[in-house]
């Protein structure tokens, strides 16, 4: 929430449909973005006007109803996940009773909120809709916000079968009654994440110990045990996967792990066999290979005798003759 100075009058909001309405000066910039705008002005104007082409009337009256409660009163941080599908368990009575309204409000007051930067209001407008998905099968879900099935019945069958874990673990939930919080990660495939928490449970009884960085050779077991380099032993797209979701979610050493894997293959090739498999092909001409070839030949390593890579212009190279 942005911070207000007590005082300084008021100024006026103009809605898409050009309608007024005039607000305490510090009720208004609970909005980032009016607070940035009446910042510019200086004081210049004592009723400044602000014109908000993507808020329709109806909301912006809610917008500025929610700035007035809390101006004074800051909404408390909601925890998350959810703890609860019931937001009066959630968040106050009067920010439960605030969102307990029609879907395309709702949806209208996210995208105000997040247009006006206006943090608590999209905090509690995006808590209502994860309220409202909470504990739901995905045709329930699909029923809730009137969303299509686009998938044909082998792909829903093939998502299912990729993610019956998950399935598995929320009917074990329920037959104990176990309240563990569901945590959202939007940005992992079932599949991809059903290998991470395998990572994560071997790591868990037998830590993968640190290994030296970077490669001296392309033969993993040298570095690490044969179970972490068996996990690894996967087509390459899955372990690209693997990296990208470790990335996401910050497990450092299945990240080291998986580009273990990668750099180890990438040492066993030759420049030809690494642009063949990693692409995008690289178009030099003759004369341009062989002066990255010049450039790069100390990279031969010491096993090559000097003499073999010395240039033809070094007098130590040439004929006394």
């Amino acid at each position: 929430m942005s911070e207000f100075v007590a005082g300084k009058g008021n100024c006026t909001l103009l809605s898409k449909e050009g309608e007024k309405f005039e607000v305490a000066m510090e009720v208004a910039q609970m909005s980032v973005l009016v607070k940035e705008m009446t910042d510019e002005d200086n004081g210049d104007e004592t009723n400044p006007e602000i014109p908000l082409p993507n808020v329709a009337s109806s909301v912006l009256t809610k917008v500025i109803e929610f700035c007035k409660h809390h101006v004074k009163e800051p909404m408390q941080e909601i925890e998350k996940p959810l703890k609860s599908n019931n937001m009066n368990e959630v968040v106050s009575e009067w920010d439960a009773k605030f969102v307990d309204i029609d879907q395309e409000t709702l949806f209208e007051l996210i995208l105000a909120a997040n247009y006006l930067d206006i943090k608590p209001l999209l905090d509690l407008t995006c808590a209502k809709v994860a309220s409202m998905i909470k504990n739901k099968t995905p045709e329930e879900i699909r029923e809730t916000f009137n969303i299509t099935n686009d998938f044909t019945p082998e792909e829903e069958a093939r998502v299912r079968e990729e993610n019956k874990w998950c399935e598995e673990r929320r009917a074990r939930r329920r037959q104990d009654d176990v309240d563990i919080p569901d945590v959202p990660l939007p940005n992992v495939k079932g599949n991809v994440l059903k290998t991470v928490l395998e990572f994560c449970t071997m790591h868990a009884k037998d830590p993968l110990p640190d290994f030296e960085k970077p490669l001296i050779s392309e033969i993993l077991t040298d570095y690490i045990p044969p179970a972490y380099v068996e996990f690894v032993d996967r087509d390459r797209d899955e372990i690209f996967a693997i990296i990208s979701c470790a990335n996401y979610l910050d497990i450092a050493s299945l990240l080291d792990l998986a580009c273990a894997k990668i750099a180890a293959e990438l040492k066993a090739m030759t420049p030809a066999e690494r642009t063949e498999a990693f692409g995008p092909p690289v178009n030099l001409t003759a004369e341009q290979e062989a002066l990255v070839h010049e450039y790069n030949k100390w990279e031969t390593g010491p096993d090559v005798d000097d003499a073999t890579i010395a240039t033809p212009e070094d007098p130590s190279t040439q004929n006394d003759s």
